[in-house]
């Protein structure tokens, strides 16, 4: 189990302590000018620059023994922990600054000829000491949750990112708002001004119970819905709890609800991770998809390969081809990615862009005819196949197709190529029948060299339409 905390040890001022502070309490405040008048001082020590620096919150000196029987206190030493840690003071500085205050207050007690009074200021300061430890060992430990929170998520999807598959983005909403909300809940236990119109503290208005109330109960195993259930149920819980003893000044009970808010948050969060492992096994297994690569890397692919095409004098083939009237249907799909890859090469790269249901093949060449040559091999091979669909229809599956042989050295943003390409699909949707669409980007036809774009199209007659522009 993650250890959240350093092990604080328990420490209480004692009753005798207590009393001996409240004996000499009126000694002690009137030297509330004596303590200001040490503050320069240890702000120096400290090597403070800032004038406007203030060591200490306001009111600091006359609250500390203004009801210690009480244990207001622990409240004083918490705020004042958290004002040091805001203003971005170091542990080790504020430790310092609390050995001061105790220096000071010893001082103030050899004056009284106290050596009991001594002994109860040393243990006090030693109280507001471990409150510093708390609170900034907190602190810490809320950046190492959002670091582990965040890192097997990032890396699931990653792993996403990788396959030409959509990702499973109801989950990873439901982990990403999980997490906000805990995370919300350890600022505002730390007392900062975190957004609270954000920290709803019904369990059942959480964006995990939406996710659970559509179709999340489906996805967990049926052993695992009740724990999953009520740990996110005492998430909440001990979440609003801990914003409350915050709230009401009750340190001491901060430490304990936080830890156990984290352990149950990590059984909500184990089985949400392995949701997404479990589709992302299932989508590395799927044969359809297969040996694609997901849309968002064809960017990347694209800078890479045209760098090596321009210092080796390639041509960039590139190969479009789009689902026509079977968008809807899987079986079509399955069927155009399984021609593609038996047609592929080795060295080809195939991507599939999810969000524009189309297929993009990246391969280089020697000559322009590359892309063409690949592109009709691919509409050939599919060209009126005989495809049985999900309703039971068996239709002739009919594709566009467009292709683009592109000379590196004209250096065009990848974005152009792009739009290039894609220009040569909606050419090929928008034809009478089912074609392939062919252009050429080279230094001759480039418009930076004669101010216009040219074309070739494997239908002649159709060449004065298939213009990029």
């Amino acid at each position: 189990m993650f250890q959240l905390f350093h092990e604080i040890p328990e420490q209480h001022l004692s009753f005798l302590d207590k009393l001996e502070m409240e004996v000499f309490k009126a000694q002690l405040s009137e030297r509330a000018s004596d303590f200001n008048t040490a503050l320069p001082r240890w702000k120096k020590q400290l090597e403070i620059t800032q004038e406007d620096h203030a060591l200490l919150i306001e009111g600091f000196y006359p609250n500390l023994f203004s009801d210690v029987l009480h244990d207001d206190f622990y409240a004083l030493f918490y705020k004042q922990a958290i004002f040091w840690l805001d203003s971005g003071l170091s542990q080790n500085k504020a430790l310092r600054l609390l050995d001061f205050v105790r220096a000071e207050l010893l001082k103030y007690s050899d004056d009284l000829d106290s050596p009991a009074l001594g002994a109860a200021l040393s243990n006090f300061c030693q109280i507001g000491a471990l409150t510093v430890r708390l609170v900034y060992d907190l602190s810490s430990s809320l950046e190492q949750i959002k670091q582990r929170s965040t890192n097997e998520i990032r890396r699931l999807r990653n792993f996403y990112d990788l396959l030409a598959h959509p990702a499973a983005e109801d989950v990873f909403d439901v982990c990403f708002q999980h997490q906000a909300w805990k995370e919300l809940a350890f600022e505002l236990a730390l007392g900062r001004n975190a957004d609270l119109q954000a920290f709803d503290p019904d369990h059942l208005k959480s964006r995990v119970a939406e996710w659970l109330e559509a179709d999340g109960k489906t996805k967990i195993p049926e052993r695992e819905i009740r724990q999953f259930i009520q740990a996110h149920e005492k998430v909440h819980l001990l979440g609003v709890m801990a914003v409350d003893a915050s709230r009401n000044s009750r340190s001491k009970d901060i430490i304990a609800l936080l830890n156990e808010m984290e352990r149950n948050s990590q059984i909500v969060m184990d089985t949400l991770l392995d949701i997404l492992e479990r589709e992302l096994v299932s989508n590395v297994n799927d044969d359809a998809l297969k040996g694609f690569l997901n849309g968002n890397l064809l960017e990347i692919e694209m800078e890479r390969t045209c760098a090596f095409a321009k210092r080796h004098d390639f041509w960039l083939d590139l190969i479009v081809v789009g689902l026509g009237d079977y968008k809807e249907s899987r079986v079509a799909l399955d069927h155009i990615a399984q021609a593609i890859k038996l047609l592929a090469r080795t060295e080809d790269m195939l991507f599939y862009v999810e969000e524009q249901q189309v297929f993009v093949i990246l391969s280089l060449g020697k000559e322009t005819e590359g892309a063409h040559i690949f592109a009709n091999r691919v509409f050939n091979s599919i060209e009126h196949d005989h495809v049985v669909l999900e309703d039971g229809r068996s239709v002739k599956i009919d594709i566009p197709c467009g292709a683009l042989s592109y000379w590196a050295g004209l250096s065009l943003p990848t974005n152009d190529v792009m739009e290039a390409l894609m220009h040569q699909l909606h050419l090929a949707e928008s034809s009478p029948k089912a074609s392939v669409k062919y252009t050429v980007l080279d230094v001759i036809k480039h418009p930076a060299q004669e101010g216009r774009s040219g074309s070739q199209s494997q239908d002649l007659e159709e060449d004065a339409d298939d213009v990029w522009c």
